[in-house]
């Protein structure tokens, strides 16, 4: 923290501890002097120190959802997301695919095994015949 930043944290101690005004815990700070109360640390942001006057923001490769908080989390990896949501297609195209085959009346293509059936007597007939 900078000279003017440090000096401030001290000053708003001091007034706090004077005033018996609690310092802002972790995951909160306070700006202004004489306060009774702190900012929570908006989503993507931490306060990790008891009397901050600011929040910081995570750094790169680090998140935070929650407000209130004291430290960043890693950050969930964009590529494992990617490939997730890829596979979860996949498998609902599948399912898609069986149940549309599954819904479709049988065909009276050849060798299905209904011309065969039907070919089957008169071949039977012709051969009795002769």
């Amino acid at each position: 923290m900078d000279v003017n930043g440090s000096y401030h944290v001290e000053f708003l101690a001091l007034h706090n501890l004077v005033h018996d005004i609690p310092l802002p815990a972790g995951g909160t700070y306070q700006a202004n002097t004489g306060q009774t109360s702190c900012n929570e640390a908006d989503a993507g942001y931490y306060v990790d120190q008891t009397g901050q006057v600011s929040q910081t923001a995570c750094p790169a490769g680090t998140q935070q959802l929650n407000t209130g908080q004291a430290t960043c989390e890693e950050e969930v990896g964009g590529g494992n997301l990617l490939l997730m949501f890829g596979f979860v297609v996949l498998i609902i195209g599948a399912i898609v695919l069986l149940n549309s085959r599954k819904s479709q009346p049988p065909s009276a293509e050849a060798g299905d095994g209904q011309e065969i059936e039907e070919e089957v007597p008169e071949l039977a007939m012709k051969g009795g015949d002769e």
